[in-house]
């Protein structure tokens, strides 16, 4: 099973590596990662901006096919969260949100060194809720994502960066519908910063 997906993979690249070699300015295999510490700052009337705090949580991109100035790509976060409410929520003692999620960005080219990308996204969420008195189901949904990224080039394959993102949550729970929206739903603005590889 294991080599199937691995046989399958490769034959994939080579597809792509082989249209890329034949469309000089148009498809190309440009392989481009970030990877940053990020901060979420709940928006809101919801569970997670009322009742906790996020610590530093980290992340990473990758973006392999180039079309002209367009990146396609995958990324993934990690956000720990600090309970400061137990009266609003019960006995929680912490709560980890991450993500998956495909990735849509483009390139503007400001000057040699400094580019801007607006970047769109969906995924996969889940809220990891820890009790040291019983067992909570994770809160699994999905998640939208837009934001932008400003980079500085520092040396040929290296630049620094900080990025801004909006994003919105939507998880599937377990609770009474006047109550679904408001430990369902959250929305945050999203800053990092980190280094992209190119």
């Amino acid at each position: 099973m294991k080599r199937n997906i691995i046989l399958k993979l490769c034959v994939f690249l080579s597809t792509l590596y082989s249209i890329s070699s034949q469309a000089q300015d148009g498809f190309k295999i440009k392989p481009l990662g970030r990877i940053y510490i990020l901060h979420a700052i709940q928006q809101g009337d919801n569970a997670l901006a009322d009742a906790y705090s996020s610590k530093i949580g980290f992340g990473g991109q990758f973006f392999l096919p180039k079309y002209k100035n367009f990146r396609l790509g995958f990324g993934g976060d990690y956000v720990p969260y600090k309970v400061e409410k137990e009266n609003m929520i019960g006995t929680i003692g912490s709560s980890y949100y991450y993500s998956v999620y495909g990735l849509l960005s483009y390139d503007i080219i400001i000057t040699e060194n400094f580019n801007l990308s607006p970047v769109i996204g969906y995924g996969n969420s889940t809220l990891s809720l820890r009790s040291n008195t019983r067992k909570i189901d994770p809160q699994n949904g999905n998640e939208f994502r837009i934001g932008l990224y400003s980079d500085y080039t520092f040396s040929p394959h290296i630049a620094g960066f900080v990025g801004l993102y909006y994003i919105s949550n939507r998880f599937t729970i377990n609770t009474h519908p006047d109550y679904e929206d408001y430990f369902g739903k959250s929305n945050s603005i999203q800053l990092s910063l980190g280094l992209k590889f190119f």
